[in-house]
């Protein structure tokens, strides 16, 4: 999944309890495999889950990039500044 999809609100999330005791049977795990596959897969997704929440809250590239210009900007001003300052 792309941070663009994760901005538009996709998510990925534990299988329903049906299609996680399929997934149980089929993979014939026992049921200290099953807790720790569960407990595993949960930790992920939360793990996920922040990283798609701090994405989310993140600024725009064009946000970003003119406040690089102004500090830029800002910079040059008081290389300006100190240079004409008299010595």
């Amino acid at each position: 999944m792309t941070p663009s999809k994760a901005k538009q609100g996709a998510r990925v999330t534990f299988p329903e309890p049906e299609s996680w005791a399929n997934i149980v049977r089929d993979c014939k795990l026992t049921d200290a495999q099953a807790n720790t596959l569960e407990s595993t897969l949960k930790e992920a997704l939360d793990a996920i889950e922040r990283y798609y929440s701090k994405l989310q809250n993140e600024p725009s590239r064009d946000v970003l990039v003119k406040h690089l210009k102004l500090f830029e900007k800002a910079l040059s001003a008081s290389r300006t500044n100190v240079s004409a300052a008299p010595s």
